[in-house]
Order: structure tokens, then sequence, then C-alpha cells
């Protein structure tokens, strides 16, 4: 049997997971005043099933957010539920198109160093990403859980700094275009992504076939 025990004296949360030999490997996901780990897991299934190139688009940014110096699971970046939902809020405006996953990342790249987060939140719930929201000041940007309808990016301390990288990362990929060779070569040319993170979201998209039989949360 498993047994989880808090370790109190780091400032950092932190827990060392005890197991029985015979339970083998297990997967395991604990949440510390975040989001809800299975439900975020079922909300990520269900978006990337319904807009395929949500898969494609978070592999490919959270990669380049990583090589950027904002990955990991660090604060002042985007977690990776976050990236979910700003993927699939772009890929959802942008299905009809039918476009190459080289000319989506293009796009949701200009999206992103050009959206007025203080003016607009981005969200899946409607057709465009964009929808107003109330000036607080409570958060720098603001993406908005489709379930519960809190801020999935309420703890990115730097915003501005992850568009600026963004914005010059952008630049250097328009650059490359004239290239004869296809886009999504480019891409894996500036790129690099982990087989880990490949093959976590390979399992996504098994499980995402059959979001609807496990009762996946409903979009609101």
């Amino acid at each position: 049997m498993g047994k989880i025990t808090p370790i109190p004296s780091f400032r950092a949360p932190l827990v060392r997971l005890s197991t029985s030999e015979h339970l083998g490997c297990i997967a395991v996901d604990i949440s510390f005043g975040g989001d809800d780990g299975v439900t975020s897991s079922a909300i990520s299934q269900m978006l990337c099933c319904k807009w395929p190139d949500t898969l494609a688009l978070t592999t490919v940014l959270k990669a380049l957010l990583r090589s950027l110096g904002f990955g990991g699971g660090k604060k002042q970046s985007l977690g990776r539920y976050a990236i979910t939902l700003l993927c699939a809020a772009w890929a959802k405006e942008q299905h009809h198109k039918r476009l190459d996953i080289g000319s989506l990342f293009m796009g949701i790249l200009d999206y992103i160093t050009n959206h007025d987060s203080k003016s607009n939140m981005v969200t899946v719930r409607f057709h465009h990403p964009d929808m107003p929201r109330v000036p607080d000041g409570s958060s720098l940007v603001l993406i908005e859980d489709p379930v519960t309808g809190k801020n999935a990016a309420h703890a990115v301390i730097k915003w501005s700094d992850i568009k600026a990288k963004l914005r010059r990362a952008r630049d250097q990929l328009q650059a490359l275009l004239s290239d004869p060779r296809p886009q999504s070569s480019i891409l894996s040319a500036v790129i690099t992504i982990k087989d880990e993170e490949m093959e976590r979201w390979r399992r996504i998209e098994q499980l995402g076939s059959d979001w609807e039989q496990k009762r996946a949360p409903r979009v609101r």
C-alpha cells in the first residue's frame, strides 16, 4: 500500500511517496492549492479530442517556453494546464482553416504577443479566444478555466518577459519561413521536445478519444 508523508521543514511543499514492492509503477497526481489535477487532466483530454491541433500546439509551445527559461513548472511561467487552455482557445478559432502546424504556431505566437491582457481574458467557451475582463489588477493575465471559471494563470508574475521572449522567437521563426523545408521541419530544428513530453501527450491523445464515456467535466 502507498503512503504519502509531508516534509514540513522545507519552504516549498515537499512530500515523500513510499510504496510497497508489489505495487510496481504507479501514477501520482498531487496538487497544493492549485487546480484540481484530475479535473484539469480530464478537461485537457476533452479539448485535445475536440480540437486535435491543441495537442501539437501545446507540446510545441511548452517546449519553446522551456527553451526560453520559462519551463519546469516555475511560478513565473504558464503551467501545463494554462498552456493547454490557451492553445485550445486558439485551435478552436482556427479549426475551420485546416492550417499546418507551422502556420498555426506562428499564429498563436502572434496572438500571445499582441494579446491585451489588461482588457481581455483568454477563454475556450466562445468562438473567439478574447473576451472582455474586469480590470481588477488581481493578475497579469487571465486564462479562464471553462469549468470553474477560475484563472488558470493566476500565479504568472513575469507575463511581460514571456511575451517579449516569445516575440523575439516569433521574429526568428518568421525569418526562416523562406526556407524550402516544410514548416514542421523548421520548428523541429529550432525547438527541442523531450521524449517523455511526447509520450505524455501520446497518452493524452489516446485517453481523449473516449472522454465522453468517462464523463469528463462539462465546459460551461
